[in-house]
């Protein structure tokens, strides 16, 4: 792909690139990936990486043809997200052993979650737009000491194959930089 040339569309706030992902290292202690889009096509990181279905990661760096991500299944990568079915929110991050999994953790015990429920990237990010599809609850443990519960998660992205991406830049991100405390 010539990402010279590349189509970039705007909805919601959000400017979106098309591109791939060539590939996402697991077996560094620090994974990592590639697209084929980069500061030619106008792109400046951090930017979301989003995959057909679901959410991939951050990119944090690029060159003319080129960006690397940061995935979900990074030991540093925390993510704002929500349940879908009860707007409730808490934080993904992955738990350090499957790359296909991940928890949902920090929510209100109120939440009441169920296997099945879907959680989503919600407005409190600013890289994320709201209401990606980030993965599927698979299980719910409580901790009645913190009034929270820790979901475990099925991501819904594939992050072990190679795959149509959106890279999506949030246009008033600066702007929402500069009023935030």
């Amino acid at each position: 792909m010539d990402s010279s040339s590349v189509a970039t569309y705007e909805e919601g706030g959000f400017a979106y690139t098309p591109g791939s992902l060539l590939f996402i290292e697991h077996r560094s202690a620090e994974p990592w990936g590639i697209i084929d889009v980069g500061t030619n096509a106008g792109l400046t990181p951090p930017f979301a990486v989003l995959g057909s279905t679901g959410i991939i990661g951050i990119a944090y760096e690029c060159t003319p043809h080129y960006s690397r991500v940061r995935p979900l299944s990074h030991p540093s990568m925390r993510i704002s997200a929500s349940a879908e079915r009860t707007g409730h929110f808490g934080t993904i991050q992955w738990n350090g052993s499957n790359p296909r999994t991940a928890d949902f953790v920090d929510v209100a015990i109120e939440a009441e979650l169920k296997p099945g429920d879907r959680i989503v990237t919600d407005a409190r990010s600013s890289v994320f737009p709201a209401g990606w599809l980030v993965g599927t609850v698979e299980s719910v443990t409580v901790d009645s000491l913190q009034f929270t519960l820790t979901a475990s998660i099925r991501l819904a992205a594939d992050l072990q194959r190679q795959q149509a991406v959106l890279a999506a830049v949030n246009l008033h991100q600066p702007e929402r930089d500069s009023i935030a405390p």
